[in-house]
């Protein structure tokens, strides 16, 4: 297995992580300490409506449950609206169901369909296929109860989120090779190392697939810090992301 670091921290620690559960490589993706704002920007929007009603699926309920959706949907359209989306948003029903008398509920995604008179019948056998999912029975004479409805309305963002790999490694101009990204050396403390000793300062942006950075060494870019330990080795893969593979020793 890999062990993924993102975060403007999280890849000073992964190094010493992945040593104490033996994870043999780590990998620190171009642009981790803003992935979550990457994600911001490229996912799509998301507005969700929820309604507690109990109502025992026992017969004639379908124009009970259509009501419970057209409320939903109104009050979720409203803030559709709000945020100025272009397209039709794309519509997911649900329901939190259990068996009469039980004290806990699964949620179901229930059928997209029109809600017609058959539909408690399809919320019925959606709900039996959740639970034998879940537990590996069902109990097809048993009384269902749904208690909480939901209706999710999925908004298309249109943007699209940068191709952070693209803009690293020798595409973004770096020197790489024979040790051009190494831009400096200053002390650093490293128990593995036995205190202070000196660190190789490298800058992520001249990186190339040429580099291979041995440790100790600490790798800078804008968004994120990356430690390389004594006896671990950074480069640079295809796709611009950092592949550190731990305790392998070798030369830069």
């Amino acid at each position: 297995y890999a062990l993924v670091a993102f975060g403007g921290a999280g890849p000073v620690h992964a190094p010493r992580l992945a040593r104490a559960v033996e994870i043999p490589k780590l990998i620190v993706p171009h642009g981790a300490g803003v992935g979550s704002a990457v994600g911001l920007l490229g996912a799509d929007s998301k507005i969700d409506m929820t309604m507690t009603r109990i109502i025992r699926l026992a017969g004639g309920q379908s124009a009970e449950i259509a009501g419970i959706f057209e409320t939903l949907e109104t009050r979720a359209r409203r803030d559709v609206a709000r945020l100025g989306a272009a397209e039709e948003p794309r519509w997911t029903r649900g329901a939190s169901m259990r068996y009469a008398g039980q004290g806990f509920e699964i949620r179901v995604e229930l059928p997209g369909c029109e809600i017609d008179r058959t539909y408690e019948d399809r919320a019925a056998e959606a709900f039996h296929e959740a639970y034998e999912r879940s537990y590996g029975y069902k109990d097809p004479d048993g009384v269902i109860e749904g208690i909480d409805w939901f209706l999710v309305a999925t908004v298309p963002n249109g943007a699209q989120a940068p191709e952070l790999g693209a803009a690293a490694g020798p595409a973004a101009g770096g020197a790489g090779g024979a040790g051009g990204c190494v831009v400096g050396e200053r002390k650093a403390y490293f128990p593995e190392g036995g205190g202070m000793i000196p660190c190789r300062i490298v800058d992520r942006y001249l990186m190339s697939a040429a580099d291979r950075i041995a440790g100790p060494a600490v790798i800078e870019e804008r968004e994120s810090t990356t430690v390389v330990l004594p006896g671990d080795v950074a480069a640079l893969s295809a796709a611009g992301h950092l592949v550190i593979e731990i305790n392998k020793g070798h030369p830069a």
